[in-house]
């Protein structure tokens, strides 16, 4: 019995031996797959313009625990990421001009901010959604176009205050201010908007225009259409869609342009009125507006 006693313990102790001669190697092994995972997803999030994930998948890669190039390669590319990451204050005022600072903000659906204090806030590139919800339950709603590397944007809203009710000394109705002989009439109104919309689609045609030239020549096919390479075919495809999609452009930027300053040109400056006049012997009907 007592040799049988000996021989499991001198077996015991030799399983614990190689237990603990391999945990080292599975430990080194777990950490370079972690090293690997963050130095493969800190590329992906930078190239995808995702820059505070970024930031931080960076962060945990950049120790001494990885191999050196690992280490090299996630410092260079957290000093480029610090660098391109923009950044926006927010800002809110009442219709006195004063800062507002029991202002939530939200962008793109998530809490920003619980208050406002004049800080900086790091954000990723691109468009935005940023909400402001101040209080009385007021809420304003803008768009934003954040670039690359841009620092301390203002993005500032206006909370106006409600109209001010009528005093008892008022007789329930306010003085209209004169008016300044320079006010447009909605259809003039309507002309102008006509064609800056005009104006704008007609830029985007020659855009695609433009487009359309650089894909050409850089397709280099000849009169015939007929192409060096699959690439080049497929360039000259590219090229074909964007004239396309600039005749299209221009053609309808040409006509809102052209029926909004006709509409500017003959509508009246001012709502046209039909004023009746009942007579002794006859019945008239007047028609007032300016041209």
């Amino acid at each position: 019995m007592a040799s049988k006693y000996h021989i499991d313990g001198v077996g015991l102790a030799v399983a614990m031996l190689a237990s603990l001669a391999h945990s080292p190697a599975f430990a080194d092994e777990a950490n370079a797959t972690k090293c690997s995972e963050t130095y493969i997803r800190g590329q992906t999030l930078r190239n995808e313009h995702r820059l505070i994930e970024a930031r931080e998948t960076l962060r945990a890669c950049v120790q001494s625990g990885c191999k050196v190039f690992v280490v090299r390669d996630c410092a260079a590319w957290l000093d480029q990421v610090q660098s391109s990451l923009p950044s926006v204050v927010p800002a809110a005022v009442d219709g006195d001009g004063n800062d507002l600072g029991q202002v939530k903000v939200s962008v793109d659906g998530k809490v920003l901010l619980e208050r406002l204090d004049g800080r900086s806030v790091d954000v990723d590139p691109g468009p935005h959604t940023f909400v402001f919800e101040g209080p009385d339950a007021m809420r304003v709603e803008k768009q934003v176009i954040v670039a690359e590397g841009e620092k301390g944007k203002r993005i500032a809203v206006l909370f106006a205050k409600a109209s001010i009710p009528a005093t008892s000394g008022d007789s329930g109705e306010r003085e209209k201010p004169p008016s300044s002989g320079t006010e447009m009439g909605p259809w003039k109104t309507a002309g102008l908007v006509t064609a800056g919309v005009g104006v704008v689609v007609a830029g985007i045609g020659g855009f695609f225009g433009l487009r359309a030239i650089s894909k050409k020549n850089e397709a280099n096919c000849d009169a015939s259409s007929t192409c060096p390479t699959p690439d080049a075919a497929t360039t000259l495809e590219d090229a074909q869609k964007a004239g396309n999609l600039a005749t299209i452009f221009l053609v309808s930027g040409g006509v809102l342009t052209a029926g909004g300053i006709t509409l500017f040109l003959l509508s009246p400056a001012r709502a046209i009125r039909a004023v009746p006049t009942v007579g002794k012997d006859a019945w008239t009907m007047t028609i007032e507006g300016n041209w």
